[in-house]
């Protein structure tokens, strides 16, 4: 997939990251990942609903738990791999560099 095709932006700092749609189809993307949480969270609450014993209630839970680690955990691998990255560490070195040529230009 072409830089530019990419539906999302990845911006990197450090250990940090934010991933943010970049155009119509990341946000579609991003609309239909989130929609796709529905499903299971009112199924989880309709379990909870009908009083379940405190091992059943615990099990759920845990389940519920693991199944949004693994959600999260997805979303995230899923959108870098369509993300274009900037390293904003990388970006602040150069403008770092670029402003230390400028001062050696003008003679300061």
């Amino acid at each position: 997939m072409a830089e530019k095709e990419k539906p999302f932006i990845c911006y990197k700092k450090g250990w940090s990251l934010q991933i943010v749609p970049r155009n119509k189809v990341g946000w579609i993307a991003l609309t239909l990942w989130i929609v796709s949480l529905v499903p299971p969270s009112m199924g989880f609450t309709w379990l909870m609903a009908g009083e379940p014993s405190e091992g059943q209630a615990i099990a759920y839970t845990i389940g519920f738990t693991l199944m949004m680690l693994a959600w999260g955990g997805g979303m995230i691998v899923w959108t870098k791999n369509r993300s274009e990255v900037v390293d904003l560490d990388e970006l602040l070195k150069l403008k770092r560099e670029l402003e230390a040529k400028k001062q050696r230009g003008r003679g300061g």
